[in-house]
């Protein structure tokens, strides 16, 4: 594995990318194969994505702190993000599939969840996984 690069957007994008993915299959399994409706599947996607999305950002992204078991200080606070961060998902979600219901509701959560990841990032970087 590379080594972490503290704060890089590249790095971010990238495993933003991965948890993204992680979200929209889990979305789509949940609508197509649990018949769940489109937005209560988001939220079992979350829960699918948010490992990934922690363990990439502490690892790849922000880089794990120094001392022995203090990266994992970062844990409340990046769930804490996540969870802040999927609200505003879930009530854009929400929003997008009433005003576009003739739109793919996966390309709609596509567009929801990259609209709402700049400011995970900036709070990544300025708070959750600060030294």
């Amino acid at each position: 594995m590379s080594a972490p690069v503290r704060g890089r957007p590249a790095a971010f994008a990238a495993v933003g990318a991965l948890a993204a993915g992680v979200h929209l299959c889990a979305a789509w399994l949940l609508v197509e194969g649990a018949a769940l409706p489109p937005a209560a599947a988001n939220v079992g996607a979350f829960l699918c994505a948010f490992p990934v999305s922690y363990l990439g950002h502490r690892r790849h992204t922000f880089g794990a702190i120094g001392a022995a078991g203090a990266g994992n200080a970062s844990l409340p606070k990046w769930l804490q993000v996540s969870v802040g961060a999927f609200g505003l998902n879930q009530a854009l979600y929400v929003a997008a599939l009433r005003c576009f219901p003739h739109v793919w509701y996966l390309l709609l959560l596509a567009f929801v969840t990259a609209t709402v990841a700049a400011g995970s990032y900036c709070l990544g970087r300025i708070w959750a996984f600060r030294p």
